[in-house]
């Protein structure tokens, strides 16, 4: 009897204390808000949008070290990123989007415990280092500066689960769990500001569109997102706010001819299969638009929002497009821009220089332009190569690793002992659309390559071995000139080892041609690099007599 009492007065005082952490109604205890925010404001039509993070706390950190001291700025992070507002707000940007990850990323694939929200089951209110708290924080400030946020939710238990077969009645009972846990988010912070227009339901996957309804990936969908798309209606402050995004997923490829395609079918079926499993249309839907051809890429826009491709499928609307992820890297540039390294990733986007890397935003940009789309999401404002350079990456300078993930922000990270460096050229043309919409646009675009010698080393004394690394985007047909030969090269980037015979006082040139068409319109660019005859500080005669 005295064992049950106790258990008695222990729950009592759990649900006491777990009621002052999550509230009444699955929400968080949160400070109040001490200026108004009963106010309306107009709603923006265009999102002039970037994926954010501070320099220096990257990623899923920012959140993680809110309440802690830059050590480049001796500035609070919260203070550092309020600087960052006033400075993107000035620029012309009005449109903030976080991605919100759950912590089991953290402990079991980098050993980061603490960062990251609570996961499924367990009380995100409690996450460590009050990022809660942070988050809330977070929107109160873009809303103080007239910036709206969106947020998309990262869970790794959900994937998980799904891949290692689960049952459609245990996919049911995770998809409720999932809600459970973004509601937590939705409750507490959906009535308490007036500047969040967008929940991103799940970041990674979309429905599984040839799977059928009773697929577990699709029954989770649907009973997860059910409630989720309700909730977001029933909490938004006023209409046009809690807006609800969907992932789509449009594979890319480069075919034989040098075009690139996407797998614009896929996307619609996705949307398709929402509508077939009875669940109301997304609001948005969100989609990474990276790409090496912005004409391909308007080709395959105009596919996924004007031509119906099967029975199943779903054509979607510009206006409902988000282009939550659209970029380039610049690590084909010297310091502090880039590392002077080729690279490649996303839709086969190549790297480029500073001047190229602005090029390949504004044709990006005039891409969605011409077809409407008007929600956009840059990625992203600083350059991270610092924090790929730290355990568990440990990426070396001097890697394609490096090149690639370390060079997409429109500002460059400075290390606090140099100078501050100013703004890539690319910040100026995203800044310059955002505010006045000014683009210079051509069709077809103007092919952006870019050639170095990346190596020379001497095989005999008349015979030098070089290694040319190039970039391409915007290009049809790529040839490499070598004197009368003429290499043919395929694809975004890489790099060609030559030999060449040269002799003392000669060089050689060596040009890579780039075309584009639209039509019958053509458009070629060329870039050159001149090899000079190298000698041996050791003649290979001499060595081979020492021995």
């Amino acid at each position: 009897m005295l064992k049950s009492k106790n258990l008695y007065l222990v729950s009592c005082f759990l649900f006491i204390w777990v009621s002052s952490v999550l509230g009444q109604n699955g929400t968080c205890s949160l400070p109040e808000i001490k200026d108004s925010n009963s106010l309306r404001i107009l709603l923006p039509r265009d999102w002039k949008g970037i994926n954010y993070y501070p320099e220096n706390h990257h990623f899923y950190h920012m959140l993680n070290d809110w309440w802690t001291v830059d050590e480049k700025t001796n500035l609070p992070v919260h203070q550092v990123v309020d600087n960052d507002m006033a400075l993107m707000r000035k620029n012309g940007f009005n449109f903030l989007h976080l991605y919100i990850w759950d912590n089991v990323w953290f402990r079991e694939l980098n050993d980061w415990p603490g960062i990251g929200f609570n996961p499924i089951g367990q009380n995100p209110c409690l996450s460590n280092n009050d990022q809660f708290l942070a988050l809330d924080d977070f929107i109160t400030k873009a809303r103080r500066h007239n910036l709206y946020v969106g947020i998309s939710f990262v869970t790794k238990p959900v994937i998980d689960k799904l891949n290692s077969g689960i049952t459609a009645e245990e996919a049911a009972k995770l998809g409720k769990n999932y809600y459970d846990w973004t509601s937590v988010f939705i409750n507490s912070l959906a009535p308490r500001h007036r500047n969040i227009l967008l929940w991103g339901f799940i970041y990674g996957f979309g429905p599984s569109p040839d799977a059928g309804v009773e697929n577990p990936w699709n029954v989770f969908y649907k009973n997860a997102y059910e409630p989720f798309y309700q909730l977001a209606k029933d909490t938004a402050l006023y209409p046009g706010l809690g807006l609800v995004g969907v992932n789509l997923t449009m594979p890319s490829r480069q075919t034989e001819d040098g075009s690139f395609v996407w797998d614009t079918k896929h996307a619609q079926k996705q949307a398709g299969i929402i509508t077939e499993m009875n669940l109301p249309d997304p609001d948005i839907y969100m989609l990474q638009l990276y790409n090496a051809n912005s004409l391909d890429l308007t080709k395959a826009l105009k596919e996924l929002s004007e031509s119906k491709l099967d029975e199943k499928s779903k054509t979607i609307p510009y206006e409902k497009i988000f282009a939550i992820e659209f970029g380039s890297s610049s690590s084909f540039a010297d310091p502090p821009y880039g590392n002077n390294m080729e690279g490649f990733g996303d839709a086969l986007s190549p790297s480029f220089d500073a001047e190229g890397h602005a090029q390949s935003i504004s044709n990006t940009l005039c891409a969605l332009e011409s077809v409407g789309i008007n929600k956009l999401g840059y990625w992203t404002l600083y350059d991270a190569w610092n924090f790929w350079q730290k355990p568990p990456f440990n990426f070396d300078i001097n890697t394609f690793n490096l090149a690639w993930n370390g060079y997409w922000g429109l500002l460059p990270h400075t290390p606090s002992t140099q100078n501050q460096s100013p703004p890539k050229p690319a910040f100026k043309t995203l800044s310059s659309f955002y505010k006045t919409k000014s683009l210079h646009c051509e069709v077809p675009p103007e092919p952006i390559v870019k050639l170095q010698l990346h190596k020379q080393t001497v095989l005999l004394d008349d015979i030098q071995k070089v290694t040319l690394a190039w970039t391409a985007a915007e290009a049809r047909n790529l040839v490499l000139k070598n004197g009368n030969k003429e290499i043919p090269l395929h694809g975004t980037a890489g790099r060609i080892e030559l030999e060449i015979s040269l002799k003392s006082g000669e060089e050689r040139i060596i040009t890579l041609v780039a075309n584009n068409f639209n039509n019958n319109e053509t458009i070629v660019s060329k870039t050159s690099v001149t090899i000079k005859y190298k000698q041996t500080e050791t003649p290979m005669r001499s060595r081979s007599n020492q021995r």
